[in-house]
């Protein structure tokens, strides 16, 4: 099984030029903490490939990352849609969010970590220059079921896992074997950020743990039916407090899986194991929309160059 994924790579299939790319980089390294990686669709994104950088060093070799978020993403966001992307990172994942929705468009980042959202605001100020994008509002705040504050635990060793922890739990944390940073971030509620705002088309949560807090700082907005698709990480499986929380408001849960031909819609209940790719899922209030856009073969996110 772990060969089959290994060859299963859609980023090299469908993109041959990639294979060429990543030979190229590997045999002449210039050793810069920082580039800047075209993306299939056409936009630039500035990269860090320090140790432990998970998006960035997938960027850099295949071109992509996480390829099954980027192509649900891509089929299932409309022009003009209301968008939400919960622990942006440095905006990998907004910027098929903003290339979908177009100029009409809104694109609403959440990302805690200041050492990122700095990274973070330097791309959308490049994008804004280069593209045009007016339509990305990035706030460096942490969402949450209450509003408040927090401290914002992040390992050295991949900063991509940084995760909110308790103030008692700061000392052990230091203590352990790992080398942490610590800082203290704002908790916004969703509901009180958008409080203004009618549908929001796609909600995209990453946030290492507190997914469930999230939702339900958006308790809102779910009961007045105002988020259709949420896609979401769960490192607990199915079921868990996330997926029951989902499912009692109403939203039908999909395991999505990376076939060799096309995303695909799988039961939550499926157990699928890949060695390398963090286990997503999709929650929808339109189970047919979903299946109907995920229906057809290719990878349009791959092919989507301007």
């Amino acid at each position: 099984m772990q060969l089959i994924n290994y060859l299963n790579r859609p980023e090299y299939i469908f993109r041959p030029r990639q294979i060429y790319q990543r030979l190229l980089r590997s045999r002449n390294p210039d050793n810069k903490l920082f580039k800047n990686v075209l993306l299939p669709w056409g936009v630039n994104l500035k990269i860090s490939l320090a140790p432990g950088e998970v998006v960035g060093h997938s960027v850099w070799a295949m071109g992509i990352y996480d390829l099954i978020v980027t192509e649900v993403l891509w089929r299932l966001i409309d022009p003009g849609e209301t968008v939400i992307d919960v622990g942006v990172n440095i905006g990998y994942m907004a910027t098929i969010m903003a290339k979908r929705v177009g100029e009409t468009g809104h694109v609403w980042c959440f990302e805690p970590n200041p050492e990122v959202y700095q990274e973070l605001s330097e791309n959308i100020k490049n994008w804004q220059t280069t593209l045009g994008w007016n339509h990305i509002y990035a706030h460096k705040i942490a969402l949450s079921n209450h509003s408040g504050e927090a401290v914002l635990s992040v390992p050295m060793r991949n900063r991509e896992e940084a995760s909110l922890i308790s103030p008692q739990d700061v000392a052990p944390a230091q203590a352990s074997d790992d080398i942490f940073k610590t800082y203290t971030v704002s908790l916004e509620k969703l509901d009180n950020v958008l409080k203004t705002r009618n549908h929001i088309g796609l909600i995209k949560i990453d946030v290492e743990g507190h997914e469930l807090e999230v939702l339900q700082g958006a308790i809102n907005l779910i009961t007045a039916q105002q988020i259709r698709d949420i896609i979401f990480e769960d490192h607990n499986g199915y079921p868990s407090s996330v997926s029951q929380f989902l499912e009692d408001h109403g939203y039908t849960i999909f395991r999505i899986w990376k076939g060799f031909w096309k995303p695909l819609l799988e039961s939550p209940t499926k157990k699928l194991i890949h060695p390398w790719e963090p286990p997503s899922y999709l929650a929808t209030k339109d189970s047919s929309r979903a299946r109907e856009r995920l229906k057809k073969r290719g990878w349009n996110s791959l092919q989507s160059q301007n």
